[in-house]
């Protein structure tokens, strides 16, 4: 059976009704529903590659592993899009610091946010979308290096508001297949937020899932509606039942194609009570794990 996470990512600060939460009470929380990970955020943990085993051993307090880490932060501040070479080189030694550092603290699997499409370096290179994406892949192909050489997994996720959404004219499954090939490494995969999978397919994440072929590194999971976030403009994630996914039927799809994932995550992601949230489809995934026998 997979291993449980929980995504630091769904308590930083900046949205609209939360106030700043504490690490430690997402930690005593992570404890007290016994989840088995912490997926990081570098707003909860500075990835400060000189202190490795003491950011271990606190977590090792609570019970928990550190599967991988999240590194959204690295294209916000450095774009890998950006039409100065020196900026999409700043992005890349970034990512490859946090890659140490993900190796540093035992950590299989990192994260890889792509550019928001609304962006302006987006305006400012007027570049059809397909040489946007080639920018892209030219910019990861240090940091997928990186990955092999650090022997983390670099899971790459597709949102409605990111480059890899297709345009206005293919599939975002094709912006992520142009990626992957150009790339052609065992270490870069997908992240599969179901959420996310239920938007960019409009409707269809099980669909979404399959088209994936297996080459799922790792999962964020929620329900979603259709919706989006006020505040990001990302895939709403809701509380099972509150929105439109089967995910016992993802459930079993993601048994069936990508029967070497190891953990799953538990995204709270702009949830107006995260840990409520996260409590509640916690629950519901362990049921559909023994129900699935997985």
């Amino acid at each position: 059976m997979p291993k449980i996470c929980l995504g630091e990512n769904g308590f930083i600060f900046g949205q609209p009704w939360h106030e700043r939460f504490q690490k430690k009470q997402i930690l005593d929380f992570a404890k007290d529903q016994e989840f088995d990970g912490i997926e990081l955020h570098p707003f909860f943990e500075p990835y400060n590659q000189t202190r490795f085993k003491k950011i271990v051993k606190e977590y090792e307090k609570y019970g928990l592993e550190i599967p991988c880490i999240q590194t959204g932060g690295a294209t916000h501040l450095h774009s890998p899009i950006s039409p100065k070479l020196q900026t999409r080189k700043k992005f890349t030694r970034l990512m490859k610091k946090w890659l140490e550092f993900a190796h540093g603290v035992g950590a299989v699997v990192s994260t890889l946010t792509p550019p928001n499409c609304h962006a302006k370096e987006i305006r400012e290179l007027n570049l059809p979308h397909e040489k946007i994406i080639e920018l892209f892949v030219e910019s990861c192909r240090g940091v997928v290096e990186a990955a092999e050489k650090n022997n983390i997994v670099l899971a790459l996720e597709p949102e409605p508001q990111m480059i890899l959404n297709g345009g206005f004219f293919r599939k975002s499954i094709d912006d992520i297949w142009q990626v992957l090939n150009a790339l052609d490494s065992k270490n870069l995969t997908i992240l599969c937020d179901t959420t996310h999978a239920y938007t960019l397919s409009g409707g269809d994440p099980d669909g979404f899932l399959r088209a994936l072929k297996g080459r799922v590194g790792w999962t964020h999971i929620a329900d979603n509606d259709g919706t989006y976030t006020p505040y990001a403009l990302s895939s709403k994630h809701l509380v099972f039942g509150e929105g439109k996914i089967n995910i016992e039927q993802m459930m079993r799809t993601f048994k069936e194609t990508c029967p070497h994932l190891e953990w799953l995550q538990i995204d709270v992601w702009e949830c107006t009570d995260p840990f409520m949230t996260a409590q509640m489809n916690k629950k519901v995934i362990q049921d559909i794990l023994k129900q699935i026998s997985w």
